[in-house]
Formats: C-alpha cells, sequence, structure tokens
C-alpha cells in the first residue's frame, strides 16, 4: 500500500483503554481499542473541530493516560 492511501493514526497507551474510551465517546470522540491501546484516526472529512475535541477530551482525562 503506498503512502498516499493511509491516513494519520494516533494511538494512546492507557491505564484502562474502555474506560477513556467510554469517555471520550461520551464527549463525542469516535476511538477504537486494539492491543491494549485507544487508537484515533483522521480522514478527509475531519476537521480542526474534531482535532480540538479529541485533544480537550484527553486533557479531560489525562488521569487514564500512561507517559
Amino acid at each position: 500500500m503506498s503512502i498516499d492511501r493511509c491516513g494519520p493514526l494516533l494511538a494512546f497507551s492507557s491505564l484502562d483503554e474502555t474506560a477513556l474510551g467510554e469517555r471520550l465517546a461520551a464527549d463525542k470522540v469516535v476511538t477504537s481499542s486494539r492491543d491494549g491501546n485507544l487508537r484515533a484516526g483522521f480522514h478527509l472529512y475531519n476537521n480542526e473541530m474534531h482535532v480540538e475535541r479529541l485533544v480537550s477530551g484527553l486533557q479531560r482525562h489525562r488521569t487514564l493516560l500512561i507517559g
């Protein structure tokens, strides 16, 4: 697969990825859980507001993040 067909993907290590995912979902942030990490991906239809919503949610729930 060429790089031009891939989108940005972020993975976050969490003390409890299920709890963090649920809290972010309540903040209207869609994530998935893979290999003990919480993942967020961005695509063409995402905008700056979506990125800000993710960052704000991670800041609010940072006690669940590792590191």
